[in-house]
């Protein structure tokens, strides 16, 4: 599990960071312990946002923070594009498309997994089989949506194939 925090988080994100690492001091307990067990870290992030009074956004900054996937007690994780240039794609999509909500979430969702892979979009979009390579991945070992290449065309006006030996 990653522990150093990424550069550029917000400065917002970094207080509330910071509030969770005095509250696991006060609590007796130190990040390099809690952080090497995913599920003792979440068990510890839920708690002290159910019962001790942390703040929601606890999660959702130690996610992105950390490159984690910290879930709450619904199961869920609420992704959204941490850098720039991802959150300005996700703003120029919105109203310059007509698509359909589930393909902004689709589409946002590959952005994050782009963004954990420690990948950008300028920097698998200019080539047309690496970009291709890489849904297929997302979709394929990593879960992503079957339906992210779809999407993805009908975003950025492409032509995304699935490979032809049967993959996604």
């Amino acid at each position: 599990m990653q522990t150093v925090r990424r550069s550029g988080v917000g400065a917002n994100d970094a207080r509330i960071v910071g509030r969770f690492l005095d509250h696991l001091g006060r609590q007796g307990l130190a990040w390099s312990v809690v952080s090497t067990n995913p599920a003792v870290l979440q068990a510890v992030v839920n708690g002290a946002i159910t019962h001790q009074g942390l703040r929601s956004e606890t999660r959702p900054a130690l996610n992105r923070s950390f490159n984690l996937t910290l879930r709450g007690p619904t199961g869920l994780v609420r992704l959204a594009p941490f850098l720039p240039e991802h959150q300005s794609l996700m703003t120029q999509v919105r109203p310059s498309t007509a698509l359909q909500s589930s393909d902004l979430s689709v589409v946002s969702r590959f952005l994050c997994f782009l963004e954990q892979n420690q990948l950008t979009w300028s920097s698998v979009s200019t080539n047309v089989p690496q970009l291709e390579a890489t849904v297929t991945i997302a979709i394929n070992q990593f879960g992503l949506n079957g339906g992210t290449r779809t999407a993805l065309n009908r975003a950025f006006n492409l032509n995304l194939r699935a490979p032809r030996y049967g993959g996604a």
